[in-house]
């Protein structure tokens, strides 16, 4: 298993990653590398989200991932870092955080597109029952959970953020939604329409 390869530009947005040793800093990853094929996968996750064992044939196709119970201290960067940690450098296209404006916090979740439905299940696999963040965030009890989202693929994504508030000038660039092609972040689509909502926190 492996993904897409082909040419691809940092400049030129595109929906597939590139490279799938390609680290944010540059460097390439011999050694962090996907395990084995994921157990069956867990059953319901919380809420409204549907859970991967009870949608088979949406799971066919399914690319967006939420992870769920996140430390609040959590950030987008240190969320990266996990993934690319992981083994899923140049695996997602999309990372989004949710942060409350207000506080500066994690709103206890996360949505990642991956590149491939396959890709989800190792995603799910690596991220059920995550507790080891970064350092800082060590002492954190809460364990991760991982739903498939509401919104699915990266063009849908793109459609529902890209019109936003969260995208808008005054919000800081490490609480926006974040759009990758072969590991390195690449700008937002521009708005179709300027929203000019007030911001308070940013969530799905």
């Amino acid at each position: 298993m492996g993904p897409p390869s082909g040419p691809s530009s940092p400049h030129t947005f595109s929906t597939r990653a590139r490279d799938p040793g390609y680290y944010l800093d540059g460097s390439v990853s011999e050694t962090h590398r996907l395990g084995p094929r994921p157990r069956q996968p867990a059953a319901a996750g919380p809420g409204g989200d549907r859970p991967l064992r009870q949608v088979s044939t949406q799971t066919q196709t399914a690319t967006t991932a939420m992870l769920r119970n996140l430390p609040c201290g959590l950030t987008r960067k240190a969320l990266i870092w996990t993934l690319n940690n992981k083994g899923f450098a140049g695996l997602y296209d999309f990372v989004y955080v949710p942060i409350d404006c207000e506080s500066g916090l994690c709103m206890g979740f996360a949505f990642v597109n991956l590149t491939s439905a396959e890709h989800v299940q190792y995603l799910k696999e690596a991220f059920d029952g995550h507790s080891r963040w970064s350092t800082r965030l060590r002492a954190c009890p809460k364990v991760c959970s991982v739903t498939l989202s509401k919104t699915q693929g990266l063009a849908a994504n793109i459609e529902r953020y890209r019109n936003s508030p969260v995208l808008g000038d005054q919000v800081p660039e490490s609480f926006k939604p974040a759009l990758f092609v072969g590991g390195r972040q690449v700008s937002f689509p521009e708005p179709v329409r300027r929203s000019r909502l007030p911001v308070r926190a940013h969530g799905q």
